[in-house]
Protein backbone atom coordinates (compact mmCIF):
# COMPACT_ATOMS: atom_id res chain seq x y z
CA UNK A 1 0.00 0.00 0.00
CA UNK A 2 1.20 3.10 -1.11
CA UNK A 3 1.16 6.45 0.83
CA UNK A 4 -0.99 8.97 -0.62
CA UNK A 5 0.34 12.29 -0.42
CA UNK A 6 0.17 14.75 2.11
CA UNK A 7 -1.25 18.36 1.03
CA UNK A 8 -0.09 21.27 3.53
CA UNK A 9 -0.91 24.98 3.15
CA UNK A 10 2.39 27.06 3.49
CA UNK A 11 3.97 30.37 2.79
CA UNK A 12 7.76 31.15 1.85
CA UNK A 13 9.15 34.41 2.22
CA UNK A 14 12.10 35.81 -0.35
CA UNK A 15 13.46 38.49 2.15
CA UNK A 16 15.76 40.78 0.08
CA UNK A 17 18.38 43.11 1.77
CA UNK A 18 19.29 46.34 0.05
CA UNK A 19 22.01 45.15 -2.44
CA UNK A 20 18.98 43.09 -3.30
CA UNK A 21 20.26 39.88 -2.33
CA UNK A 22 17.75 36.42 -1.10
CA UNK A 23 18.11 35.24 2.14
CA UNK A 24 18.50 32.02 2.83
CA UNK A 25 18.76 29.33 5.63
CA UNK A 26 21.12 26.42 5.53
CA UNK A 27 19.50 23.42 7.06
CA UNK A 28 21.20 20.43 9.16
CA UNK A 29 21.74 18.24 5.82
CA UNK A 30 23.50 21.16 4.33
CA UNK A 31 20.55 22.57 1.41
CA UNK A 32 20.11 25.81 1.18
CA UNK A 33 16.17 26.94 1.77
CA UNK A 34 13.80 30.41 1.49
CA UNK A 35 12.30 30.97 4.89
CA UNK A 36 9.08 28.58 5.08
CA UNK A 37 6.76 27.88 7.40
CA UNK A 38 3.48 25.99 7.38
CA UNK A 39 0.47 27.50 7.91
CA UNK A 40 -1.87 27.35 11.15
CA UNK A 41 -5.36 26.41 10.49
CA UNK A 42 -6.77 29.83 11.49
CA UNK A 43 -4.01 31.56 9.86
CA UNK A 44 -4.90 34.01 6.62
CA UNK A 45 -1.50 33.92 4.37
CA UNK A 46 0.03 37.17 5.52
CA UNK A 47 -0.23 36.30 9.20
CA UNK A 48 1.27 33.21 8.45
CA UNK A 49 3.86 35.03 6.54
CA UNK A 50 4.31 37.80 9.74
CA UNK A 51 4.62 34.86 12.28
CA UNK A 52 6.88 33.28 9.90
CA UNK A 53 8.92 36.57 9.73
CA UNK A 54 8.38 37.51 13.25
CA UNK A 55 8.49 34.33 15.66
CA UNK A 56 10.73 32.23 13.43
CA UNK A 57 13.45 34.81 12.17
CA UNK A 58 12.58 37.88 14.27
CA UNK A 59 12.07 40.24 11.62
CA UNK A 60 9.57 43.05 11.45
CA UNK A 61 8.35 43.20 7.64
CA UNK A 62 7.49 46.75 6.90
CA UNK A 63 6.59 46.18 3.30
CA UNK A 64 5.46 42.67 2.32
CA UNK A 65 4.10 41.96 -1.49
CA UNK A 66 2.34 38.64 -2.19
CA UNK A 67 3.82 37.40 -5.78
CA UNK A 68 2.42 33.80 -6.42
CA UNK A 69 1.10 30.69 -5.67
CA UNK A 70 3.11 27.24 -5.70
CA UNK A 71 0.52 23.95 -6.08
CA UNK A 72 2.65 21.24 -5.71
CA UNK A 73 0.74 19.05 -7.61
CA UNK A 74 3.72 16.37 -9.06
CA UNK A 75 6.43 14.76 -6.86
CA UNK A 76 9.00 16.73 -8.21
CA UNK A 77 7.76 19.51 -6.33
CA UNK A 78 6.85 17.44 -3.09
CA UNK A 79 9.24 17.12 0.20
CA UNK A 80 9.68 14.20 2.35
CA UNK A 81 8.43 14.49 5.98
CA UNK A 82 9.13 10.78 7.37
CA UNK A 83 7.35 8.08 5.12
CA UNK A 84 4.91 11.04 3.61
CA UNK A 85 5.13 12.94 0.60
CA UNK A 86 4.60 16.55 1.38
CA UNK A 87 2.99 18.39 -1.66
CA UNK A 88 3.08 22.30 0.03
CA UNK A 89 0.70 24.47 -1.51
CA UNK A 90 2.36 27.60 -0.94
CA UNK A 91 1.64 31.49 -0.96
CA UNK A 92 4.72 33.29 -1.59
CA UNK A 93 5.25 36.37 -0.69
CA UNK A 94 8.85 38.72 -1.01
CA UNK A 95 9.71 42.29 1.50
CA UNK A 96 12.51 44.66 -0.01
CA UNK A 97 11.96 46.43 3.61
CA UNK A 98 12.27 44.82 7.17
CA UNK A 99 14.19 45.76 10.25
CA UNK A 100 16.05 43.56 12.97
CA UNK A 101 18.33 41.02 12.84
CA UNK A 102 17.75 37.21 11.29
CA UNK A 103 17.79 34.74 14.09
CA UNK A 104 17.34 31.14 13.10
CA UNK A 105 15.03 28.95 13.86
CA UNK A 106 15.61 25.11 14.56
CA UNK A 107 16.66 23.21 12.83
CA UNK A 108 18.46 25.76 10.68
CA UNK A 109 22.53 25.78 11.14
CA UNK A 110 23.21 29.26 9.47
CA UNK A 111 22.10 31.66 7.23
CA UNK A 112 23.48 34.33 4.57
CA UNK A 113 22.27 36.76 1.55
CA UNK A 114 23.12 35.80 -1.55
CA UNK A 115 23.34 37.77 -4.97
CA UNK A 116 20.07 36.28 -7.31
CA UNK A 117 22.90 35.51 -9.76
CA UNK A 118 25.20 33.50 -7.57
CA UNK A 119 22.57 31.62 -5.69
CA UNK A 120 23.84 27.55 -4.43
CA UNK A 121 21.92 24.82 -5.11
CA UNK A 122 18.57 24.96 -4.23
CA UNK A 123 16.53 21.47 -3.60
CA UNK A 124 12.97 21.76 -4.56
CA UNK A 125 10.32 23.70 -4.06
CA UNK A 126 12.87 26.15 -3.61
CA UNK A 127 13.79 26.35 -6.61
CA UNK A 128 10.52 26.25 -8.34
CA UNK A 129 10.13 29.19 -5.88
CA UNK A 130 12.61 31.31 -6.95
CA UNK A 131 11.54 30.69 -10.91
CA UNK A 132 8.40 32.05 -10.14
CA UNK A 133 9.94 35.28 -8.48
CA UNK A 134 12.56 36.31 -11.10
CA UNK A 135 9.29 35.53 -13.78
CA UNK A 136 7.55 37.87 -11.72
CA UNK A 137 10.57 40.64 -11.34
CA UNK A 138 10.12 42.45 -14.50
CA UNK A 139 6.69 43.63 -14.22
CA UNK A 140 6.89 44.91 -11.34
CA UNK A 141 9.95 46.89 -12.19
CA UNK A 142 12.86 45.64 -10.14
CA UNK A 143 16.57 46.70 -12.11
CA UNK A 144 19.59 44.62 -10.66
CA UNK A 145 22.90 46.67 -10.60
Amino acid sequence: MTNLPVKVPACALIILNKQAEVLLLQQPDEQWSLPLAAMDACDTPVAAAERLAGKHLTLKLIDMECFGFSSAATDVHAIQMGNSAVHLHSFLFVSTYWEGDVSLPLPYQTHAFFPLQELPALAEPMKHYLDIFLQWLPERGFVFA
